[in-house]
């Protein structure tokens, strides 16, 4: 499967989902779309997590989803799909502390 192919089975049509997957490629962190792929996390789930898990921070989505898939600061992927399917709740990272994650990603 190409990185196109890719992007397009995860999107699923969804405009916000597709930007989001666009941005994370040319950010060069395309490596987290298998991450979504485990997670099960595709189409409007994607524009969720972005929107309102990650604050529309392209990089703490980067972060979310790097630390999960190394088993960093505390994230894990249950916690990851928790957030994404009571996103009206805005649990379990309501005020996560996202530099504290991406220092520690740039270190570890």
């Amino acid at each position: 499967m190409t990185l196109e192919e890719a992007v397009a089975a995860l999107w699923e049509g969804n405009p916000g989902a597709q930007t989001v997957l666009i941005n994370l490629v040319n950010t060069g962190n395309a490596e987290v779309l298998v991450v979504l792929d485990d997670l099960e996390i595709y189409g409007s789930k994607i524009w969720l997590l972005f929107k309102d898990i990650a604050g529309q921070d392209i990089i703490n989505l980067f972060a979310l989803l790097d630390a999960a898939h190394r088993g960093l600061g505390g994230v894990t992927y249950d916690a990851i799909k928790q957030a994404v399917e009571n996103a009206n709740e805005g649990l379990p990272f309501d005020n996560f502390d996202y530099d504290a994650l991406i220092t520690e990603l740039t270190i570890g």
